[in-house]
């Protein structure tokens, strides 16, 4: 008897191990991943979502979700339910999608042409298997691979497409966005509070694990692939076979590269960090950091004092032109954060609690986090 096909979309915060989980898949026997083949895509999804409902379209129409104006994942998956993105939208937004180096998958040029007009999901299952029939015609499972598209989670699922959100130790995601080789991967340094903002938001997808949606760590992958993989497939109610090739190979099948921000190697991703980076990485990621089982270095009693004592000079990220001068110290997003963690630790009652978790229910998960989280194993940075 075939198996029928089964769809996945890998994705989490850039830097976070997206890369290893899409070649883990790849290499795998009856499997075809895409390396990130059309994120102009869900671009022009959400940007139409925001025009015709009468929402103002930020340069990041994708954001953090933290008190973000463009956030609501609910109402784009009813509004993307019956949207359909015609062939010259397809063809438009592919064009402007060329010389993108976030663009991974060249085959895509192939096959554009052949994807039909439609909503945002029947545009990528058609993807998948276009690109699957090109490659790897006998997978069964159709998966491909872009970051920041968790919210895109609720829509994948109503339609059968299962999510797979990669994670890391958020102090390590930061530390890789500075490093010598940064730039190739993830372009300009954001300002380090949107990049844990980012962090967080994966978190609190895969915490709201409604939606057809699994979680694997970036150091669990490193250190047991196969049964990582295993694990999240299982909870998906995919059928894989749990063994990758070894070595991995790249989408072109020569041995992979994997793409670290420290080519040359490196100390420790965390000893990267200053000391009140540490410290103001954690006190604004501790919650989501035990609930991961990332144990944090520094005293939850000094979270207040490591948002005080943070200084504008310690942000790579600080003049990005996309963002307010100096974001991470402005005051005014301070007291939002100091005001999340109050919530935390009093219960006292949100106004709307996904205006400061993002999702529903991620604050009593959060809440019961043990007051120490196990020792994260290493990884590259």
């Amino acid at each position: 008897m075939t198996r029928r096909s089964a769809h996945l979309v890998i994705t989490g915060t850039y830097r976070s191990g997206t890369t290893l989980a899409e070649r883990l898949v790849d290499n795998s026997s009856d499997a075809y991943c895409a390396p990130q083949p059309f994120p102009y895509l869900y671009l022009t999804a959400k940007r139409r979502f925001l025009q015709q409902t009468g929402r103002a379209v930020p340069q990041y129409p994708i954001g953090d979700g933290f008190h973000d104006p463009a956030h609501h994942p609910d109402e784009l998956a009813a509004f993307l339910r019956s949207d359909v993105i015609d062939r010259d939208t397809i063809r438009s937004t592919f064009r402007a999608m060329q010389g993108y180096s976030g663009a991974q998958t060249p085959e895509l040029a192939d096959v554009v042409e052949q994807l039909p007009e439609g909503t945002l999901v029947e545009i990528v299952t058609a993807m998948h298997a276009l690109l699957a029939h090109a490659r790897r015609r006998e997978a069964t499972l159709l998966a491909s691979k872009d970051i920041l598209v968790e919210e895109f989670s609720p829509t994948f699922a109503a339609a059968g497409i299962k999510s797979l959100i990669v994670v890391r130790d958020p102090r390590r995601v930061v530390a890789s966005t500075f490093g010598p080789a940064a730039s190739a991967w993830t372009g300009r340094t954001r300002p380090l509070l949107y990049t844990v903002r980012l962090w967080r938001k994966s978190i609190a997808y895969a915490l709201d694990s409604r939606h057809g949606v699994a979680v694997a760590r970036l150091e669990d992958l490193v250190a047991a692939p196969a049964d990582t993989l295993r694990t999240a497939m299982h909870e998906l109610a995919i059928e894989w076979d749990g063994a990758p090739r070894n070595p991995l190979s790249d989408a072109q099948g020569a041995v992979w590269a994997p793409n670290t921000s420290f080519p040359e190697g490196g100390a420790n991703a965390t000893d990267m960090l200053s000391e009140r980076q540490l410290a103001y990485v954690e006190a604004l990621a501790r919650p989501e950091m035990l609930a991961l089982g990332y144990e944090p270095l520094t005293d939850a009693a000094a979270a207040d004092d490591a948002l005080t004592a943070f200084r504008p000079d310690d942000d790579p990220g600080r003049d990005h032109p996309a963002f307010q001068p100096d974001l991470g110290t402005d005051p005014a997003q301070l007291a939002l954060e100091r005001r999340r963690l109050h919530y935390l630790r009093t219960g006292e009652p949100v106004p709307d609690e996904t205006e400061w978790f993002v999702r529903p229910g991620v604050r009593s998960r959060l809440a019961a986090a043990p007051a120490r989280g196990a020792t994260s194993r290493g990884a590259t940075a």
